[in-house]
């Protein structure tokens, strides 16, 4: 707020916007940091699992598009309609949030 009588108001309100998206992109390192180790920590994990003799530790990194593809239908289909149905619109942002926030839970789990 100081800065509003030295600068124009559009280049302070185009500051504080690149902050709060600063904010989110501020946790994509650390994310990737965790998600890269997947490729890794999965397969270490799935050689000492016991699995069908058709299932190698190595197809462990299939599982992740995967499941992608079956939870792009079910959110569409099903969570975001149900949220919408409670009163809550999940746009873009939200879902976002959510996504960092779980994926945080996940790891720390």
């Amino acid at each position: 707020e100081r800065a509003r009588g030295i600068h124009p108001d559009t280049a302070v309100e185009g500051v504080r916007a690149l902050l709060r998206v600063l904010v989110i992109f501020a946790l994509v390192t650390p994310f990737f940091s965790l998600f890269d180790q997947k490729a890794s920590t999965w397969v270490l994990q799935g050689r000492e699992m016991t699995m069908p003799a058709w299932f190698t530790a190595s197809q462990m990194q299939a599982l992740n598009p995967l499941l992608v593809m079956l939870l792009i239908p079910f959110n569409n289909l099903v969570l975001y309609p149900l949220l919408r149905r409670g009163g809550w619109e999940p746009t873009a942002l939200r879902r976002m949030t959510c996504g960092i926030a779980f994926g945080g839970l996940a790891w720390i789990a």
